[in-house]
Order: structure tokens, then sequence, then C-alpha cells
């Protein structure tokens, strides 16, 4: 296999290595395909998803400091200083990884009529 991506590389290179043809599959290698391969289907949403998004937003040094930070300023009785700290911080750094949950877990609730099909 070629070292490069296979959007770099030459039309015919890739469709050479893919066994295909500008023109698509015949029937008959497409159900040979679909019987050797299986079916493409997205792969099952893993568990506990959201933990492991907040897990890794939590091992940032960044995110780690400003919560400390923050939570030194509670305790010492500067609520307004403490959450001044907190929030841009929670809301910045969270909000990415919320929204690729949110975006990776709708398409399970998206009807197939509604999902492109090749015909």
């Amino acid at each position: 296999m070629d070292a490069q991506p296979f959007w770099a590389r030459p039309v015919e290179a890739v469709l050479a290595e893919l066994e295909s043809a500008p023109t698509g599959l015949s029937a008959d290698e497409a159900r040979a395909r679909l019987k050797r391969y299986g079916p493409n289907e997205p792969a099952p949403p893993r568990r506990f998803e959201p933990l492991r998004e907040i897990a890794s937003y939590l091992v940032n040094p960044l995110v780690l400091i400003l919560l400390c930070a923050s939570a030194v300023s509670a305790i010492f009785g500067q609520v307004v200083s403490s959450l001044v700290v907190a929030v841009p911080a929670w809301r910045q750094e969270s909000s990415f990884p919320s929204r690729r949950w949110r975006r990776g877990s709708a398409s399970p609730l998206c009807p197939r009529s509604s999902l492109p099909s090749s015909s």
C-alpha cells in the first residue's frame, strides 16, 4: 500500500487498488463484496462516550489549573472571581466535546429514508 493518502494519488491507482472501475462495481461484484465484507454500516456507539469526553477534558493541564484557581477563589469567598475563571474555561473547553458527542449520537436517530444511498 502506498504511503500517500488516497486523495493525493492518481484516480487510476486508487481504482486499481480497490479493484474497481470509474463506472463502479457490477451487480455481481457488489453482491460478492457484500457477502465477503458485510454491509457498510457505521460502528455501534461506544458505551459511556460522554464520560470519556469529560475525562479527556479534565486531563488537560490548562483546564486543571483554571479549575483549581477557581476552587481556591471560591474557598476564600471570592465567588465572582471564581465564576470569572471557571465559566469561560468550562464553556470554551466543554462545548466542543459535547457538540461532537451530540453529532455522533444523532445519526442513529435519523430515519433511514433520510440517509443518502446509492442506487
